[in-house]
């Protein structure tokens, strides 16, 4: 249900940038996105303790800052703010999953002392089994690690690219507006000359 609700939103989005179809209203489309990330909250890592526990906690309050970014420009969809917060989220949202899926799920990258987490269906309870207790702790402490690292870069990236975006602007401001401030000052000459005066006889 969850992944038909994100298609149907892509598909409502895309038709409304391609189509201009003005008869759908952008607060709607923002109110559907929160309420399918806290629909996506509530379902994130359902029956998943300790170490996996700790990394889909992670993934859940990502899924809140979006469900509340959304909220928030259904109201105001003008907000800069909510907007790029949103945008990083996301980001940090697919990001995140995919060293969740790593680190969990995979040998290769698992963490040491730890393997990788077990899918049975028979059991609602998962968790990651770690040889020793200080195995799990470290991993706890390395999982955080992680995701701090993980938010500065996004962070870092969404900067600096709003800085390239900025400085890309103002010199193509600068080439446009150079010519047409010639333009306008020759043009002044020309206003500024006294109309003829004609005489009625």
């Amino acid at each position: 249900l969850l992944i038909f609700i994100f298609w149907a939103l892509l598909v409502l989005i895309s038709l409304k940038e391609s189509l201009d179809l003005y008869v759908i209203p952008e607060s709607f489309v923002f109110i559907l996105c929160g309420i399918a990330f806290v629909i996506e909250y509530y379902m994130n890592g359902q029956g998943i303790l300790g170490l996996g526990g700790v990394a889909y906690e992670l993934l859940g309050g990502l899924a809140l800052v979006c469900a509340a970014c959304c909220l928030y420009l259904s109201i105001s969809p003008s907000a800069f703010f909510a907007d790029f917060l949103l945008s990083s989220g996301l980001v940090l949202k697919a990001v995140w999953v995919l060293q969740v899926g790593m680190s969990l799920y995979t040998d290769a990258f698992s963490l040491k002392g730890c393997e990788k987490m077990a899918v049975s269906r028979g059991n609602r309870e998962i968790d990651v089994k770690c040889e020793l207790e200080e195995d799990k702790l470290r991993g706890v402490a390395l999982t955080n690690l992680l995701f701090v690292v993980h938010t500065a870069l996004v962070l870092f990236m969404s900067f600096s690219l709003l800085g390239l975006l900025h400085r890309h602007r103002s010199n193509r401001s600068r080439e446009v507006t150079g010519p047409l401030l010639s333009q306008i000052g020759s043009s002044e000459g020309i206003v500024m000359n006294p109309l003829p005066i004609f005489e009625i006889e």
